[in-house]
């Protein structure tokens, strides 16, 4: 990702001292989350850096947007664990229980590790029918 920016900024020939621009990458290290800018409410060092670019999201309707998506999945896998846990469960309670592969996981481990990384996703979903597809189709991999 700092290459790939770098790039950016080297293309565009801004004039930028080293300071100004380590003390930018310093702060946006400090950002919470993980993915660049994600929560970032003060956008002039991100302007500064990449100036006149669209392809950055405003922090606030890109925030808002992505915790209204999350909430909403986090509805969706809820609602398919209701409905689809005993069954899947049952399905791999019946593979014998030794480690698969060199990781040493089980095949409820895998089970329960694709639950997890479910409440994890970040695609958005038209609705419940689309996500119960999706996720079915993570216990079939």
């Amino acid at each position: 990702m700092i290459i790939s920016l770098c790039k950016v900024i080297e293309e565009q020939m801004l004039e930028t001292s080293e300071e100004e621009i380590e003390a930018m990458f310093l702060e946006m290290t400090e950002v919470e989350q993980p993915q660049l800018g994600r929560g970032y409410e003060n956008n002039d060092n991100m302007s500064a850096m990449f100036g006149a670019f669209s392809f950055l999201p405003q922090p606030n309707s890109f925030t808002e947007d992505y915790q209204a998506n999350k909430a909403l999945n986090k509805t969706y896998v809820d609602k398919f664990v209701r409905q689809h846990y005993e069954r899947l469960f049952r399905q791999f309670a019946k593979r014998k229980q030794k480690p698969l592969k060199s990781n040493g996981y089980t095949p409820l481990d895998i089970f329960e590790d694709t639950i997890a990384r479910l409440y994890e996703t970040d695609k958005v979903f038209e609705d419940y029918e689309e996500f119960e597809a999706y996720a079915l189709g993570k216990f079939k991999e």
